[in-house]
C-alpha cells in the first residue's frame, strides 16, 4: 500500500521496498543526462531534485545503508 508516493509498512523498509526511490532518481538523471547540461546545472539538479526526493523519504523512514550508498554512487557517477 502506498500513500503520497511512499510505501506504508509497520516494519523497517527493506532494500527492495526502497527500489521505487532509486528508480525515480534514476529516471530524473536519465532524463537530464541526454541534455547538454553544464557541471553547475548538474550540481543544481542533484541538490534540488534528487536530494529533495531523498530527504522526503529520509524524514519518513530510516533508509537502509545499502540504499544510501547506492544513491551516493548514482549521484557521484552523474557528476
Amino acid at each position: 500500500m502506498r500513500y503520497l508516493g511512499v510505501p506504508i509498512t509497520a516494519s523497517r523498509l527493506s532494500k527492495l521496498e526502497c527500489r521505487a526511490l532509486v528508480e525515480k532518481i534514476m529516471g530524473k538523471i536519465r532524463l537530464c543526462a541526454t541534455k547538454g547540461i553544464s557541471f553547475v546545472g548538474k550540481a543544481q539538479l542533484l541538490s534540488l531534485v534528487v536530494f529533495g526526493m531523498f530527504n522526503y523519504w529520509a524524514t519518513i523512514f530510516i533508509l537502509p545503508q545499502e540504499v544510501i550508498d547506492q544513491l551516493n554512487q548514482i549521484c557521484r557517477n552523474y557528476l
